[in-house]
């Protein structure tokens, strides 16, 4: 069997983060070790927006009337925009008292109530658009916008075998330039693979952005510049390591 067909054999056959040992070379078999790298650029295909309502009075239960219709509405702009019930995921909900200390002296001030909600698009060019409007109904915190490629394994093995032919190209050349043949590989190992994604902040169309409590709170301004977020690619990466035997042609 010609070498790349049979890692392409390996590649298809393997799940583990490292494959068995293949071959015993003999006791003194000379041997190459190399690796391979490969990226393959993915364009997203679903986004996750996750943001939230914050509200806060002197009344509790006036804080939480307030939080509630503001989510309301919120829900209003996400189910006209068409997005699905199982699409929405209610992510965290926070009651907590906010207190001013002086001289020993704690006095609270009111109550803090957060809803975080996130929601799921797969039409990606939507997400501009949709976290505009939810922004203008009530919605003032944004705690990210996380692209994602559904078929990542599927990619990821693309790279892995990728990342083998690489490797394979790469012992071939060496051994060359040392007057050498290529055997069978000895010990194949993957050293990791990684996602590289695309996540933004709400830094963009002109908002006035603040950190609170881990979140970024959000407040809208007119004449922010829309399109504002490109989608770009997620880079799928693969690292194989690979130790061939070789000998004299």
């Amino acid at each position: 069997m010609k070498p790349i067909a049979w890692f392409t054999a390996l590649t298809l056959l393997s799940t583990g983060s490292v494959w068995a040992e293949q071959a015993t070379p003999s006791i003194g078999q000379p041997t190459i070790s190399v690796s391979g790298d490969y990226v393959v650029n993915v364009k997203p295909d679903k986004v996750v927006a996750t943001l939230g309502v914050q509200t806060f009075d002197a009344d509790i239960m006036l804080a939480k009337q307030r939080n509630a219709e503001a989510l309301k509405k919120a829900m209003a702009v996400v189910a006209q925009a068409g997005v699905v019930e199982k699409d929405i995921q209610t992510d965290q909900l926070l009651i907590e008292p906010r207190y001013r200390e002086s001289n020993n002296f704690r006095e609270i001030l009111g109550y803090s109530v957060q809803t975080m909600f996130a929601i799921t698009l797969t039409e990606t060019n939507k997400v501009e658009d949709l976290v505009t409007k939810l922004l203008q109904v009530g919605a003032n915190m944004v705690q990210g916008i996380d692209f994602q490629v559904t078929e990542a394994p599927k990619y990821r093995e693309q790279a892995r075998e990728l990342a083998l032919k690489a490797a394979w190209d790469k012992a071939k050349k060496m051994a060359a330039v040392l007057g050498q043949n290529i055997g069978v590989p000895v010990e194949i190992r993957e050293g990791g693979s990684s996602t590289q994604g695309r996540s933004f902040l709400s830094s963009y169309g002109g908002r006035n952005v603040s950190t609170s409590n881990g979140a970024l709170d959000v407040s809208w301004e007119s004449g922010g510049n829309s399109d504002s977020i490109a989608l770009g690619t997620i880079a799928i990466r693969a690292n194989v390591s690979v130790v061939f035997s070789i000998s004299n042609p």
